[in-house]
């Protein structure tokens, strides 16, 4: 069962029982962006880098969503998109446990929102769910982003690269989270599962799974468990 320890020197918390992530970006974290070089000029055409927020205090979901359909609804070519798909009523703060016949399973959905200047201007969400099977010796973290939307004067200015580099440090957080919390003599796997049909899609999901190798391989460094059988992540996505 994960805990605050396991996310000790980590971005992400885990201090009220559950997820918490916050990251004020800067132009230095951009340079990092793995998955696309970029020109000078696309880069000169960025906003200021987001501020990242997990179920933040402010804006309310219900807030969130009403400010990105009013931009949504300006648009003139009448884009068919649903910007609630997929979306909770509420944020989900505490990460859900239940006890299962195999062990135990904990899943928490998290969406994660991109703020300038005070008002939010894209948000992503991602599923976590992560199960001990106690009886076949075996942990699976399993991650989802299932919609990323970006408000329409904000793209192609940096909020879809900002909201990709936050989802893959919360997702290698609760990696090494996930692997440090498990038990010696245990397997540990880790999927992403992503769909590539919106357009940047699987740039976006490319940058995650990125990250989430990068930290695979710095566990593996860094923290070596020899009675531990840490898997390489996988990637389950297409169009």
């Amino acid at each position: 069962m994960l805990n605050s320890k396991h996310f000790d020197g980590l971005r992400c918390r885990f201090e009220t029982g559950g997820i918490e992530f916050r990251w004020d970006l800067d132009e230095q974290d951009r340079l990092f962006a793995s998955e696309k070089e970029l020109s000078d000029d696309v880069r000169q055409s960025f906003a200021s880098p987001s501020k990242l927020r997990v179920n933040p205090r402010r804006p309310s979901i219900e807030a969130l969503f009403l400010t990105l359909e009013k931009e949504q609804a300006q648009l003139s070519n009448d884009e068919a998109i649903s910007i609630r798909y997929g979306a909770l009523k509420r944020y989900q703060r505490k990460m859900k446990w239940s006890e299962g016949q195999m062990g135990l399973r904990g899943e928490q959905t998290l969406v994660l929102v991109a703020l300038s200047r005070g008002s939010a201007v894209g948000y992503t969400t991602i599923r976590v769910a992560v199960s001990f099977d106690t009886h076949e010796r075996d942990v699976f973290l399993f991650l989802e982003p299932m919609m990323v939307y970006v408000s329409p004067s904000k793209r192609k200015r940096g909020v879809g690269l900002d909201l990709s580099l936050g989802c893959g440090a919360i997702a290698s957080d609760v990696l090494a989270a996930t692997y440090r919390a498990t038990p010696d003599g245990f397997q540990v796997n880790c999927s992403l599962s992503a769909d590539y049909e919106s357009f940047g899609g699987e740039l976006f999901t490319q940058q995650v799974f990125s990250d989430l190798q990068c930290r695979y391989d710095e566990l593996i460094e860094l923290e070596p468990r020899a009675k531990l059988d840490f898997r390489s992540p996988e990637l389950d996505a297409g169009y």
